[in-house]
């Protein structure tokens, strides 16, 4: 119960973040230094937001298995990761070194940025999880597979909302740079508006988000009473 709570409230924190970082990223670039020679591809910016959210991910798991003592079960993954990490770097960056992407030529920086994901994804993110659920809990880690994957669509509703909302307000550096401090703005607040209303629609009536509603509440309560 205490690792499902916490590995929820874990994932929807960075899953929010991330979507905030996609959507925000260049937006607030483009304010920021207003040079076009700073500015990411999609691609870029997408790479990045993903090894924030898996490497966020993988607190929570990391935690409870050092706390479970679980070292000598999968031994072998750091080792395997770091291989996978360096070769997948190398040859993405090779491959797409001279690629195009929405007008930019940075895919050799993007195959070396989603290489750290890639080898995440094809270790970390699926087999530390069930080395959790079958010798620290001695369950199948099924049910926590299928809350990630719907969690992950959720944000990506999320996402396409907030695309949508990104081009009907585009921050460019075209634009006077007050004008584009007042759009990036108002891109900040609709963004965080839709991922807490999104949030609440999406979970207000999961076990999890009640557990953790009730304890933020009684805990309240507790403060008040002192």
């Amino acid at each position: 119960s205490l690792f499902r709570s916490l590995t929820y409230a874990n994932l929807w924190l960075y899953a929010l973040a991330t979507a905030a970082m996609l959507t925000l990223f260049n937006p607030f670039v483009t304010v920021w230094l207003h040079n076009p020679d700073y500015l990411l591809s999609a691609a870029c910016a997408v790479a990045i937001s993903l090894n924030f959210f898996v490497a966020g991910y993988m607190t929570t798991l990391f935690t409870f298995r050092s706390s479970l003592g679980l070292f000598s079960q999968g031994w072998f993954r750091p080792i395997v990761v770091s291989v996978l990490n360096i070769g997948l770097s190398v040859l993405l960056a090779f491959l797409w070194r001279d690629a195009t992407f929405l007008g930019t030529g940075d895919w050799g920086l993007f195959g070396v940025l989603i290489a750290t994901t890639l080898s995440r994804l094809l270790v970390n993110v699926w087999y530390d999880p069930i080395i959790i659920h079958r010798y620290g809990f001695g369950v199948s880690a099924r049910p926590f597979f299928l809350q990630l994957l719907r969690m992950v669509g959720e944000v990506a509703v999320l996402c396409g909302l907030l695309a949508c909302v990104k081009r009907l307000l585009p921050v460019t550096l075209a634009l006077p740079r007050w004008e584009a401090c007042l759009r990036l703005a108002a891109l900040f607040l609709i963004t965080a508006a839709v991922l807490l209303a999104g949030f609440w629609l999406f979970n207000r009536r999961t076990p999890e988000f009640r557990r953790i509603s009730s304890a933020a509440v009684k805990r309240r309560m507790r403060r008040s009473g002192n």
